[in-house]
This record gives structure tokens, C-alpha cells and sequence, in this order.
């Protein structure tokens, strides 16, 4: 809608009002004199409404580039939320096929576990069953050999009792593949000679702490017994 603009009588001050199509109207009142006294002209009440009109399409112009510039901000917004809820959404994916595949990967650790498992029980209850068997196996008298302090025959495990017997060493000894014993109280165990020991059949005379009917060694001579396979 243009101003309503009226040129009256010079005698009654004129007035421009302007009602713009946004709802903003301008109602001012116009010079009824100019400089130096004297009334204004047509050409000055023109001027007035021309300058009404150009207010009124500034307003709508700085209108139009608010609007213009909130709906870009608005698109923009959709836009960031679009990209956003996007990005959520595949991230979101991605989870869900990260944790599918730990989760098959999980439950195929845990059937390997118990795949492990039962090996490891039928490899212990099978090493149990042959370390039974082999202790229950008995000791045969090898023979009395040279001993040295510093060079030990069987030197795997060592066992000094005042009370030793033959059956006392041999059960220390069960896992081992031979038991000796010396000067009447020491017992040794071992898997293998050290050395190449020279025999004194007539030197283990010792009698055993535990036991005096029978010998269990001497001084510096091993009664060695071995496993019999």
C-alpha cells in the first residue's frame, strides 16, 4: 500500500502517513513553512512523499535481506542436522558390525578355550597315568661306585636323614631314574651319571641309620640303584 499523502490547505500543517505492507506505519508531520516564512510548494509536498516512499522500500529491502538471511540460516541448520544424524547413523553401523564381529570372535576364543581344555585334561590325566606308572616302578642295585665331594655322581636332588633306609631314598626318588646312597645317611637322585665312576663292590658297607640290616653306601662310595623299564 503507497503513503497517504495529502497537500491541504497551506494554512493547516500537512502530514505524511505511511502504512508499509509489514504492518510499520510512519505518520509525521510535514513542514508547513519553509526557510525564511514561507509556505511550501507543491514540488515540496512531493518531495516529502517521494522520501516516504524511499523509507518505505528500504524497510522492505533490509526485510527481504533478513528474511533472505534467516532462511539460509535455516537451511544451513537443516542441512548441519542432516549431516550430523547422517554421520550418527553410520557411526552407529559401525558399531554394530564392530560388535557382531567381536562378539563371533569371543565366542570363538571361548569354544578354542574349551577345545584347550579338555586337551589339556586328557594330556594331564595321560601324563599323571604315565608318572604313576613309572613311580610304582622299582629299583634295581647297579652297583658301588667312587664318589667325590666335588663331582658328584647323581646330583639332581639331595636328602640327608639319620634315619635312612633303602625304601626311604627309593621313595624320595620315585620319579628319577636312579637313587644312591652314601655313608649311611645321604640320599641322591638323578636321571643321569656324571661322569665315568670306577666301582668298589666291597666298599658300601655302611649300614643305613634307619635300618642296620642293610648297608646304604660308605665313605666316598655310592650304592646307586636304577630304575628297572
Amino acid at each position: 500500500m503507497k503513503p497517504s499523502v495529502q497537500c491541504m490547505d497551506p494554512s493547516v500543517p500537512p502530514t505524511c502517513s505511511c502504512s508499509c505492507s509489514n504492518g510499520i506505519t510512519f505518520n509525521q508531520t510535514l513542514s508547513a513553512t519553509l526557510a525564511g516564512g514561507s509556505q511550501p510548494s507543491p514540488d515540496t509536498c512531493q518531495a516529502d512523499n517521494e522520501q516516504c516512499l524511499q523509507r518505505e522500500n528500504n524497510c522492505k529491502d533490509s526485510l527481504a535481506a533478513q528474511t533472505a538471511l534467516a532462511d539460509q540460516l535455516k537451511t544451513n541448520l537443516d542441512d548441519e542436522e542432516h549431516a550430523h544424524a547422517t554421520k550418527l547413523e553410520n557411526q552407529k553401523n559401525q558399531c554394530d558390525v564392530q560388535e557382531q564381529a567381536h562378539t563371533a570372535r569371543q565366542t570363538e576364543l571361548e569354544k578354542q578355550l574349551e577345545t584347550t581344555k579338555q586337551q589339556l585334561d586328557v594330556a594331564r590325566s595321560t601324563h599323571t597315568g604315565y608318572g604313576e606308572e613309572w613311580n610304582r616302578k622299582p629299583f634295581t642295585y647297579l652297583g658301588c661306585y667312587q664318589d667325590n665331594v666335588s663331582s658328584r655322581i647323581l646330583t639332581d636332588l639331595y636328602t640327608y636323614d639319620q634315619k635312612m633306609t633303602r625304601p626311604k631314598c627309593a621313595n624320595i626318588c620315585r620319579s628319577y631314574s636312579y637313587y644312591g646312597l652314601e655313608y649311611g645317611a645321604q640320599c641322591f637322585c638323578g636321571n643321569t651319571f656324571r661322569g665315568n665312576p670306577a666301582t668298589h663292590p666291597s666298599k658300601c658297607d655302611h649300614k643305613c641309620g634307619g635300618d642296620t640290616n642293610t648297608s646304604c653306601g660308605g665313605q666316598s662310595v655310592m650304592a646307586i640303584f636304577q630304575k628297572r623299564v
